[in-house]
């Protein structure tokens, strides 16, 4: 392993933790710089990334908004609207914003991907809105 990052010395320290790794990849200068891979595990294998996934979309609406190619007020339908026409949605969804979203305080109070396995914007626009986008905090992985 390459000692120029210290990815060994975060491997042994989570190992002395007991905590179990599938893997480790340091990404640094656009590239991996190192990278190490727990059996039965290698690069091939997906892992769920749950709420990290988050955190990379909070940074991308972020340079969208810095580079003015969004506004953190503009409708959410306004992306899908190949999918769904004006009034076709419930009011309280078609206010909905990325604001909203980024704050988890959607129309929603209750998780909405359960509706359609396969398809979460579909079961995002298919499920009933309970109150207006921007009333109600719910941590919700949907949105």
């Amino acid at each position: 392993m390459n000692k120029k990052y210290g990815l060994d010395l975060y491997i042994k320290k989570m190992q002395n933790r007991g905590i179990r790794l599938h893997s480790a990849l340091l990404y640094s200068d656009y590239a991996v710089q190192e990278a190490h891979y727990f059996t039965p595990y290698d690069a091939q294998t997906r892992h769920r990334a749950y709420s990290t996934t988050k955190s990379f979309v909070a940074i991308a609406i972020g340079k969208l908004y810095t580079e003015k190619r969004i506004n953190l007020d503009d409708k959410i339908v306004d992306y899908f609207r190949e999918e769904f026409q004006l009034g076709q949605l419930p009011e309280y969804l078609e206010n909905n914003t990325i604001r909203n979203m980024l704050m988890m305080n959607t129309c929603y109070s209750a998780s909405t991907y359960g509706l359609h396995r396969k398809d979460w914007v579909r079961s995002y626009f298919d499920a009933t809105p309970t109150h207006p986008a921007g009333t109600l905090y719910f941590y919700d992985s949907s949105g």
